[in-house]
């Protein structure tokens, strides 16, 4: 998944045991099974990167990359297909921020026809 690789996050063991799940079609293991208990995870594992990124909108503030980038995962094991993918994406842009546009053609790319 693009946003978590984006973020750093899909080197981080619980989060990658999630990405695996995901691809196999499982259901998400703790602590996704509750999306508090995986943000306050998130918050504080030590080994999680902590990247600061233009906060959606525009604007002065910054964003937490990684806390933009795990709800793409989240989304992603909805149970409505379609939904599940354009919510991804969208959790995906935001992580990407400025480079979105690149993200968008490799999208694209996976799209046939």
């Amino acid at each position: 998944m693009r946003a978590l690789a984006a973020a750093g996050l899909d080197r981080i063991g619980w989060i990658a045991a999630g990405l695996a799940a995901l691809d196999r079609g499982e259901d998400l293991p703790e602590p996704f099974d509750d999306e508090g208990r995986a943000f306050d995870r998130l918050f504080t594992d030590p080994s999680v990167p902590r990247t600061l990124v233009p906060a959606p909108g525009g604007g002065n503030d910054d964003a937490l990359q990684q806390a933009m980038a795990l709800p793409a995962l989240l989304a992603a094991a909805g149970p409505d297909p379609l939904r599940a993918a354009l919510e991804a994406l969208a959790h995906a842009a935001v992580t990407w921020g400025g480079a979105r546009q690149e993200l968008f053609a490799q999208a694209r790319a996976q799209l046939p026809g």
